[in-house]
């Protein structure tokens, strides 16, 4: 792991994750805070230490450790990269992708709106970012946390299934690791996602693909 404060892969790990969630994985252990019985920890926690690059959905409510997963995920992510390509301050990400990026839902859509409307820069992760690296061959982790937060608008619907698409597309490359406080039935809800968003999830998940305990 990095050991160098002028890391670039740090200083994004640390302006993205809070403290008290900045555990590595290989020091994850099952908590008793978490509303997951210890032994389902354990077992779940040894799955993820075993394969890291694979894709997740932690689906389900609050309390059951969802994003410190992530987070341990995400930090493993980073360090299988090199630091030059997260250097923000020298290129602004205008013409160029990022091959691990954590993001909230809300936020994201937040920023294509913006940036479709010209009144923001451009957004962390686009569709035609992901097609990019696909062309290229670079093997790359996308972290989606709250994905339930995403407003239910027609645009925000089809952006955030686009992007699933990309994905889709560059599944022979592309890590997804996705959280929200919400069931596989929400996900297949036409009220909520556009049809085939919780389809490519799946496909980009399985065999992780975790529903913690119910509503």
């Amino acid at each position: 792991m990095f050991d160098i404060a002028e890391d670039n892969r740090l200083k994004y790990y640390l302006a993205t994750v809070p403290e008290s969630d900045r555990w590595t994985l290989s020091k994850l252990q099952a908590s008793p805070k978490s509303k997951m019985p210890p032994e389902q920890q354990t077992s779940l926690i040894a799955k993820l230490q075993a394969k890291p690059d694979i894709g997740h959905a932690f689906l389900g409510p609050s309390g059951y450790g969802k994003s410190t997963w992530m987070y341990a995920l995400f930090l493993e992510a980073l360090d299988r990269h090199d630091d030059i390509d997260f250097d923000h301050a020298v290129v602004k990400m205008e013409n160029r992708y990022q091959p691990v990026v954590f993001v909230h839902a809300a936020e994201l859509l937040d920023q294509i709106e913006a940036w479709k409307y010209r009144e923001g820069p451009h957004p962390i992760l686009t569709v035609q970012r992901i097609d990019r690296m696909r062309q290229l061959g670079v093997k790359f982790s996308v972290f989606v946390d709250e994905f339930e937060k995403i407003r239910k608008s027609p645009f925000r619907m089809e952006q955030s299934y686009n992007l699933l698409e990309a994905m889709y597309r560059a599944r022979d490359y592309c890590q997804l690791v996705i959280a929200g406080n919400l069931t596989k039935a929400d996900l297949d809800d036409r009220n909520q996602y556009l049809e085939g968003t919780y389809r490519r999830i799946e496909a980009l998940t399985t065999p992780r693909f975790w529903e913690c305990g119910g509503k």
